[in-house]
């Protein structure tokens, strides 16, 4: 009722008596009156239940009675039937684990020089229960003698004659005495009262409720505090927690309690007591009662006569301390006129100073900054007062800043500080240690180099582009030189065999072939170097027109049969989308620069096997891709590919000729065309290049 007291829960308590009538009458006959109040009255939110036989009772009847209603047990022994409620979606509660093996080890050592130690219970199905605890631990005790005067054998009488025959030396430990073998039954005040009263040997009990009523103690169950958190769990119930997520309570802490009459009477050595035990019926000395006033007098008065003599002490001193106090104020007025000068004249110098200056203490907190520091940072003073110089300096260079410090170096190292508008600023930083109002410092200065750096690396990347530039120039040269060498050999050599024999025309029709080959490749040289140098200068502009894709791509085919048949090769178109379907916005002359020096690409390196063309839609973005089998390329080489006079190797330019233009300005173009050219590739397997141009599709 202490949980319940401040909530409007209705509490209704069903009493079954089974400690008196434990036979099947009553319990027919609770079962019936149970029935009866439940047509007449709403069906329980929730029940609790104390003791075995209510326990048993509402399992037994749960489906019928009290189905899908949450119960809340306590005070039950039956601890493998409590711990199977885990699994009962609708019961949870608190096992009784009752402490008769700890209270039988307190008989044992409060009383040493015993005969027997007696055990006093019924046949009830509480003393049961508690017979059965006993007897799992009772052989422990090999040197003990026990005695168990059971009640399921005696009448009330002869059992209270039993009990006075026991020695004042022999601890008796009581369980239960309710019902006799002849079924007689009485209540727990009248049974506990007999056996009080009939027994000359210190009573040992398991529950508090025999404390103060003539139990000498015992390591006992507290009722109360089992009810008042079985009250707890059933409000959390009420409140909408569920009954299945909430696991049976194996332990519950009992407490040693003893009552201090009985212990006197027994001349128990109360030194021998469980630290933790409370004691009922103790004394209190009027100093205990009064422990605390007491000792804030006695710590008062101790206070107050020490006061006067360091009050008396201090007169006598302070006239000595007034003149040399004065004396010390002269010379500290003077050395503070000192350091007030000196820091008007630091300050005037650090507002002038070109480099920031910045004070922290060695936990690294600002206590300083001129106006060069917090313009470079970005900052006003007020700011930066007060935090931690970390926070503003880079992370990765804040350990080296740490180790710096640690080790003294007054050098000056690179540090990088973070700006206001969270741009890097690259500084030269260096400390020296300084006092400052007796407080060991750190006198920061750093100079922005930021733009010294920038333009050394400006100046390196520079470097190493001219030195790249003159390098592709020197190899331009010297590709150009041989690959205008080649065909002009070809075509003098040539010319002068047709001069040299004017009637043999029909085999003279060879050496005209390849005359015509050399003439075209020439022809092809001087078109890539006069393409390359219109992108390069931006001479170049995009004209969009609506061009079949299908159409395009088929012409670029048909154009390549007659080399694939040459070299013995295979070439495959694949188109996605319909020819009525597939009419798109787009620079088409540009778009076959790229196709064509794709494909030119992809013969020059493919001897056998195939070459593949084709496109498709993914999204807003047009893919077409070229695919060999031919050399591949390797990895490490995949990037440079698509530079300007750029080959794989100095030995692939003498076998497969050609200045390296091509794949630049395939690029050149997807690039003007807002798009972009990929490739996958693995070195002796084949390429596939992909040109990745937005699709701006027309619709019909």
């Amino acid at each position: 009722m202490s949980v319940f007291n401040n909530s409007n829960v209705i509490v209704n308590v069903e009493f079954m008596d089974c400690k008196r009538f434990g036979d099947d009458d009553n319990i027919n006959s609770f079962k019936n009156r149970i029935i009866y109040k439940l047509k007449k009255f709403s069906q329980y939110e929730a029940i609790i239940v104390s003791d075995d036989n209510a326990f048993d009772f509402v399992l037994e009847n749960q489906e019928t009675l009290f189905k899908n209603t949450p119960i809340v047990f306590f005070g039950v022994n039956n601890i493998p039937k409590a711990l199977q409620q885990n699994k009962n979606p609708w019961v949870t509660g608190i096992v009784e684990d009752i402490s008769i093996k700890e209270t039988i080890d307190l008989m044992i050592k409060l009383f040493p020089k015993h005969d027997y130690i007696y055990i006093l219970h019924d046949n009830s199905l509480t003393g049961r229960a508690e017979m059965d605890s006993f007897n799992s631990f009772a052989p422990l005790y090999k040197k003990e003698h026990f005695k168990i005067i059971s009640l399921s054998k005696y009448t009330f009488n002869d059992f209270y004659g039993l009990l006075s025959k026991i020695a004042p030396n022999n601890p008796v430990l009581y369980l239960n005495s309710f019902i006799d073998k002849d079924g007689n039954a009485t209540s727990f005040k009248e049974a506990f009262s007999e056996v009080n009263a009939h027994l000359h040997a210190p009573l040992f009990y398991i529950l508090n409720v025999g404390i103060g009523k003539g139990a000498l103690g015992g390591k006992m169950i507290s009722f109360y505090k089992q009810g008042r958190m079985t009250a707890q769990i059933v409000d959390r119930i009420l409140k909408g927690a569920p009954v299945s997520k909430m696991k049976v309570i194996k332990s519950f802490p009992n407490d040693y309690t003893f009552d201090y009459n009985k212990l006197k009477e027994y001349k128990v050595d109360m030194s021998l007591l469980p630290k933790e035990s409370y004691i009922i019926n103790k004394p209190i000395s009027i100093f205990n009662l009064y422990k605390k006033t007491a000792i804030f007098i006695i710590l008062s008065i101790i206070i107050l006569i020490s006061l006067i003599v360091v009050l008396i002490l201090n007169a006598r001193k302070r006239k000595k301390t007034v003149q040399e106090l004065y004396q010390q104020n002269k010379r500290l007025e003077t050395s503070m006129n000192r350091i007030k000068e000196a820091d008007r004249t630091f300050r005037v110098v650090s507002r002038q100073s070109i480099s920031g200056i910045v004070i922290v203490d060695f936990a690294g907190y600002i206590t300083y900054t001129n106006s060069t520091f917090c313009t470079t940072l970005g900052y006003k003073n007020e700011e930066l007062l007060g935090k931690s110089i970390y926070q503003y300096i880079k992370i990765s260079d804040r350990g080296k800043l740490v180790l710096t410090v640690e080790a003294s170096m007054e050098e000056p190292i690179p540090i990088i500080f973070i700006h206001k508008d969270g741009t890097e600023i690259i500084t030269d930083f260096v400390f020296k240690a300084v006092t400052i109002d007796d407080k060991e410092q750190l006198l920061c200065t750093i100079h922005d180099i930021t733009q010294m750096v920038q333009t050394k690396q400006e100046l390196i990347i520079a470097k190493e582009k001219a030195e790249e530039s003159d390098r592709l120039k020197s190899e331009f040269i010297h590709n150009l030189s041989h690959e205008i060498k080649t065909p002009m050999t070809g075509i003098i050599g040539f010319t002068d065999l047709l001069t040299a024999d004017p009637n043999a025309r029909e085999a003279n029709e060879g050496y005209i072939e390849i005359i015509r080959n050399c003439v075209k490749q020439l022809s092809r040289i001087i078109r890539d170097i006069l393409e390359i140098s219109r992108l390069e200068t931006k001479q170049v502009k995009v004209i969009e027109e609506q061009t079949n894709l299908n159409d395009l791509l088929s012409d670029q085919y048909y154009i390549f049969q007659d080399t694939a048949k040459k070299k013995g090769i295979s070439i495959i178109l694949d188109k996605e989308l319909k020819d009525d379907d597939c009419t798109i916005m787009i620079d088409a002359s540009k778009l076959i620069k790229i196709i064509s020096n794709l494909i030119e690409n992809a013969f020059k390196f493919t001897n056998k096997g195939h070459i593949k063309l084709g496109y498709n839609i993914q999204g807003d973005i047009l893919n077409i891709y070229v695919e060999d089998t031919g050399i591949g390329i390797p990895i490490e080489k995949q990037q440079c590919i698509f530079d300007r006079f750029a080959q794989l190797d100095k030995e692939l330019s003498r076998k497969y000729e050609g200045l390296g233009l091509g794949l630049a300005i395939a690029k050149e173009n997807a690039i003007l065309l807002n798009g972009n050219i990929s490739l996958t590739s693995e070195f002796g397997k084949g390429s596939t290049f992909f040109v990745h141009l937005p699709f701006k599709k027309v619709n019909n």
